[in-house]
């Protein structure tokens, strides 16, 4: 409930039951973190929120470290995801694509937020894409493009569209970019 909260841009409200919670746990208290942190992120009304987000997304990968619970809610690939987006708003492109690779390599299929995996891909490829490694970047996407019907998540899928297209308009092959694009809308 608090994450939805805090999804949805109450992210004050979210902070505040969040606040009220007894977090007993190691694992709790990553989920607490993590939502901290995606607070942290979503809000426009605090100054450093990228610095305090990214101290929260570690403090959540050390308690989870600690525990011995299963990661049923994906938080360790969900940091990192968080970590390569702050790192990638700051151009360190490298980091990004090493936190993007350490959420993939965290992933659990069996886990909630199976989703996850596709926007770690397709973030990838954006760092991939913005390094100049467009070999990798394309490979990348098209293993998402094969999988599209598995996707059910609408970034990932507009963001395909996107890098598509621009690799299209890279190429020339400005008719082919258009239709894509379309597509996409």
């Amino acid at each position: 409930y608090v994450e939805k909260m805090i999804e949805l841009g109450q992210t004050k409200k979210g902070l505040k039951r969040l606040g009220a919670l007894n977090l007993s746990t190691d694992y709790l208290q990553a989920t607490g973190k993590y939502l901290k942190g995606r607070a942290y992120v979503l809000r426009d009304d605090i100054t450093d929120n990228d610095i305090k987000a990214k101290k929260l997304f570690e403090k959540s990968l050390q308690y989870l470290r600690s525990s011995t619970e299963f990661d049923a809610l994906n938080l360790e690939a969900s940091c990192y995801n968080q970590l390569a987006q702050i790192s990638y708003y700051y151009n360190d492109f490298n980091k990004a694509v090493e936190y993007t690779d350490l959420g993939i390599a965290a992933h659990n299929k069996k886990a909630e937020k199976r989703y996850l995996i596709y926007s770690l891909l397709m973030n990838k490829v954006v760092y991939c894409n913005k390094l100049g490694h467009y070999d990798s970047a394309a490979k990348i996407l098209d293993d998402l493009w094969k999988q599209i019907d598995k996707i059910n998540h609408t970034d990932v899928i507009a963001n395909m569209h996107d890098i598509q297209a621009e690799i299209y308009i890279k190429s020339g092959m400005y008719s082919k970019a258009i239709k894509l694009a379309e597509r996409g809308l």
